[in-house]
């Protein structure tokens, strides 16, 4: 139960920003992420995406953080992820922290200062800026 109300405490501290976080975000952009750390599903992502009856953006941003709210403290770390990775500066408004490029999620907890070259790897791919002749094959 204490976990459950940890939970719900971190998604209600975020829905004070949930007007600005709607007006930024392109979930186009983030949802890659989330599917990669296991937060959100093919099919969440599908209807965020090319659900007809979601045609403007800051409708697909509300329904993705309505979907988000279910996934508890994994998928909420997931999106502050997100945020320092694609939005920093709305990163630093709702945490009051610089971005450090941390991203625990994504490599199942590997602590990323560990393995510098992997985290740039991993950065790079997520940004489309690391072509696939310079990738090691265990990251592809």
């Amino acid at each position: 139960m204490l976990e459950e109300d940890n939970d719900e405490t971190c998604w209600n501290n975020l829905e004070n920003f949930r007007v600005k976080l709607i007006s930024v975000i392109d979930p186009s952009r983030i949802t890659p992420y989330l599917r990669q750390c296991k937060v959100i599903s093919h099919d969440d992502e599908e209807q965020v995406l090319n659900d007809p009856s979601l045609v403007m953006r800051k409708r697909k941003a509300g329904v993705l953080l309505d979907i988000l709210q279910r996934t508890g403290q994994k998928g909420f770390e997931a999106f502050l992820e997100s945020l320092e990775l694609y939005y920093p500066q709305l990163y630093k408004k709702i945490t009051g922290k610089e971005p450090s490029r941390v991203f625990s999620l994504i490599i199942g907890k590997v602590l990323c200062s560990e393995k510098p070259a992997l985290r740039l790897v991993l950065l790079c791919k997520l940004r489309g800026g690391f072509t696939s002749a310079f990738a090691s094959p265990h990251l592809q």
